[in-house]
Parts: C-alpha cells; structure tokens; sequence
C-alpha cells in the first residue's frame, strides 16, 4: 500500500511531466488508502484527511504534494482527487535548504508510514468485529481482501515443514560430464 510517491526527472526530463506523474500516482494511492480506510464499513468514508504524500524532484528541486480524495456532489459522480503543494526545497542550493528539504522527505516517510498502520489496525478491528458477529461474512471478505498475515513461521520452522529432496546436489552435480579447459 504505498502512500509516499517519488517522481524523479533528469536534466532533459520535464518538470511538468514530473507533476503529472506525482499526480496520477497520488491519485491511485489515495484511493487505494481510502478504500482500506472504508474496508468493513457500508460505505466509502471520505473524511477530507490526506494519507498520501508525493514528491517530486528535478533539476535540484524537492516539491512534496498532499493528495485526497473528494467526495461525490451528485450521486453517481466520480470522486474528485485533490493535490495540494506543501512546499518545495533547492537541494542544490545552500545546506540549510537542503537539510530541510532531507529532513521533511525523511519525516514524510514516517508519517505515510503511521497512516498505513492506522489504515490497517482499522480494517483489521472491522473484520475482527465482524467475525464475531458473523463467521460466514468474515470467510468472504478475507478471500476479497487480506491485510494483515496471520501466520508467521521462524526459519527453523520453515525448514522442518518443507519437503527435502532425497538426492543432495553433489550427487546430480557425478552424472554431469566433466569438462576439460
């Protein structure tokens, strides 16, 4: 679920298209995180909060973007997704400028992470409420949907439940021909 977006642009690349790029991408996770926001529930549960951050970088400049989506005015609209420019850095320029721009894309990574998390400990707590009240529902939706792995094997387990061959490698390794250099 990825909710931290970079567009990154050469020399010869186009800062517009970059834009556009961070854009479109922005679009996509945003509504992929409303859509685990509102997992469980009857509807999708626009809120106007934004869960999605991108960026963009070209010709040594850092711009990040918030990107939301909006909910319908008419029913049987389209939701709207919604860009807003945070602010933007010259990594080029002085050090100041870029320690602040290092610094907000570091803290950007950290807070999509904490919207991840709050995204999937609710769609977790509705299934789970789910499953209690009706263990035929809960069947459905983890076979539309899995959030969270449930099952967690260690290495050693996972080594005494895999099959091994009866034949090791070296053995394969005698009938090859032997060549000669």
């Amino acid at each position: 679920m990825p909710n931290n977006l970079l567009a990154v642009k050469g020399p010869d690349g186009s800062a517009a298209v970059a834009i556009r790029q961070a854009n479109y991408d922005g679009a996509l996770s945003a509504r992929g995180m409303l859509s685990v926001f509102s997992y469980g529930s009857s509807g999708s549960q626009y809120d106007g909060n934004s869960r999605v951050i991108t960026s963009t970088y070209h010709s040594g400049t850092l711009k990040m973007f918030t990107t939301h989506v909006k909910q319908p005015t008419q029913p049987g609209d389209r939701p709207e997704n919604t860009m807003t420019h945070l602010d933007s850095w010259a990594l080029t320029g002085s050090i100041g400028s870029c320690r602040q721009g290092l610094t907000a894309y570091r803290n950007s990574l950290g807070w999509a992470k904490c919207q991840r998390d709050e995204a999937i400990k609710l769609a977790n707590s509705r299934v789970r409420t789910r499953s209690v009240s009706s263990p035929t529902e809960f069947v459905e939706h983890t076979n539309e949907f899995s959030i969270e792995n449930t099952t967690t094997l260690s290495s050693s387990e996972a080594v005494s439940t895999s099959q091994e061959s009866k034949t090791s490698a070296d053995e394969l390794a005698m009938d090859a021909p032997t060549i000669k250099r």
